[in-house]
């Protein structure tokens, strides 16, 4: 568990800002290569600028690296996604390397569980109330697909992981085990802090729309904080781990991100719903 603290740090967390491109394929396998963003649509739950929540079918950006059903395309425009998915998961028999979704939004929390842990030894120790922006640095700018705020961490061992939902051990966790360098290394599962069970007055989301919103699709959030907090100019490795700072100070860069969201017009979704396991049956629009 993660211990209550006055002091937190705050991460700025750049991954790959590329949009999958299934090409005509209407079913996306997993992916094998390298990591991507796909807008997808799920079930979910919002909050409006009034702290009311709603449910309802959403969209947003996010990691799915597991198979997903493409339901929709659009030309080419800008930043704006070309695709729409549908994710699911499935259980491959074979055990050849495949990608792993870090972080994870989906179900009763978001979590954070290993990318960049093994090289970084400070994100293996972040303390409850810590905040991570993930995001991208296309043109200059740095666009937002999630934030992530800490509530409590646990041991992991990708060969012997805790107790989970079959969803995330076989899309996160299994790859981890199949790749040599990390099968045996110590990493740190981070549980996300809820609309519900707030660290802070702060929750894990990521930005979305209604799926029946006249303009569903939209550009990832660009949001902008003081330097010393958010450097458009990193685009690969994460900074801030090592500082720490007032819990109020992190509070109000998070209450900042939060409403630059909605000024761009989306939502906080703070719940979706875990993707279904795949029967060969396609979605229905």
């Amino acid at each position: 568990m993660v211990a209550s603290s006055s002091q937190a740090v705050f991460v700025q967390f750049p991954h790959p800002k590329d949009e999958h491109n299934p090409g005509g394929a209407k079913r996306q396998p997993w992916n094998r290569c390298d990591h991507a963003r796909k807008f997808i649509r799920s079930d979910g739950r919002c909050v409006d600028r009034n702290g009311s929540i709603h449910d309802g079918s959403l969209v947003f950006w996010g990691e799915w690296e597991a198979p997903s059903y493409v339901i929709k395309c659009w030309p080419g425009d800008g930043c704006l996604p070309r695709f729409l998915h549908d994710p699911v998961w499935e259980d491959p028999a074979d055990s050849d390397p495949r990608q792993n979704t870090d972080p994870w939004v989906f179900g009763d929390c978001f979590r954070y569980s290993n990318c960049k842990q093994l090289s970084q030894e400070k994100l293996r120790t972040l303390p409850r109330g810590s905040v991570i922006l993930f995001g991208s640095t296309p043109g200059g700018n740095f666009v937002l697909d999630t934030v992530f705020v800490v509530r409590d961490a646990h041991r992991l061992v990708p060969k012997q992981p805790p107790e989970i939902d079959e969803a995330f051990r076989v899309c996160t966790i299994v790859p981890l085990s199949l790749d040599g360098e990390c099968s045996g290394e110590e990493f740190v599962l981070y549980r996300g802090a809820t609309r519900e069970d707030p660290v802070e007055g702060m929750y894990s989301f990521a930005p979305c729309r209604r799926a029946d919103s006249e303009e569903p699709r939209f550009c990832r959030p660009p949001i902008t904080l003081p330097h010393d907090y958010l450097d458009p100019a990193r685009t690969r490795s994460p900074s801030g781990a090592k500082r720490s700072r007032p819990i109020d100070q992190i509070r109000k860069q998070w209450e900042s991100v939060r409403d630059q969201v909605f000024e761009a017009r989306c939502f906080p979704g703070v719940w979706f719903r875990t993707p279904r396991l795949d029967n060969g049956c396609p979605p229905t629009n």
